[in-house]
């Protein structure tokens, strides 16, 4: 389709209806995919989605991991193994982390690919159903060069590792900081004045009151703004 006034191309198009979708509907359309295609591959009945996604309680979350839940287990596993005509293994499983387009693996995520990839499985991240669909497809047809084109080597994964950045000082930080600044000044300010005149002067208080006004000031408008 050639791009005209208020016109975009069918790739832009889809990727635009693409990017509306949520994981959860990316996953239900490739999990529906799979019980529709079982009938060209049964080995699609070994095929499982972990719902480690989703927001939850805090007690909900921590009773799940009690009962074994892993954070960043892949979102589609296959457990059947690819063996050639020797005998040989090629593949153990395939497993898929699925992800809307734009979206990005964590830390974890990428980890438990690598060690799934480590033990002879068939690892890929897929932005969107169709791509995951389209792997799933080859891996049961043992397609072994379009598995090989969709999954990802230790290398790639490693390379789209989310790049850790240098931690920031956060704003309670500057606060603590501020007000820790403000004691000492104070304290100091007190004992110079016992040292010099021998002992609490008037003076002394005076600094010492304004001081602390103008920390309690601080402190005001800081948490005014949130």
């Amino acid at each position: 389709m050639k791009k005209g006034r208020g016109l975009m191309t069918t790739d832009e198009y889809k990727k635009i209806v693409s990017a509306s979708v949520s994981e959860e509907a990316e996953q239900a359309h490739m999990m529906a995919w799979c019980a529709w295609a079982q009938n060209t591959y049964p080995q699609l009945d070994l095929a499982v989605h972990v719902p480690n996604e989703g927001k939850r309680s805090a007690a909900a979350g921590y009773k799940l991991k009690q009962a074994g839940m892993r954070a960043g287990f892949p979102d589609f596993f296959l457990p059947v193994p690819i063996i050639d005509t020797d005998g040989r293994l090629i593949y153990s499983g395939l497993a898929i982390e699925l992800k809307k387009t734009g979206g990005r693996p964590t830390d974890k995520q990428i980890e438990w690919l690598e060690k799934l990839e480590g033990t002879r499985h068939a690892v890929a991240i897929c932005w969107g159903a169709e791509a995951a669909i389209e792997l799933i497809g080859a891996y049961c047809r043992k397609d072994i060069d379009n598995i090989r084109r969709s999954t990802h080597s230790a290398e790639q994964l490693e390379a789209i590792r989310p790049k850790k950045r240098a931690p920031k000082v956060s704003k309670i930080n500057f606060k603590r900081l501020s007000y820790f600044a403000v004691g000492c000044t104070q304290t100091a300010i007190t004992a110079l004045d016992i040292l010099i005149n021998g002992t609490v002067t008037g003076r002394s208080l005076v600094i010492v009151l304004a001081l602390s006004v103008a920390a309690l000031f601080t402190m005001v408008r800081e948490v005014g703004r949130g």
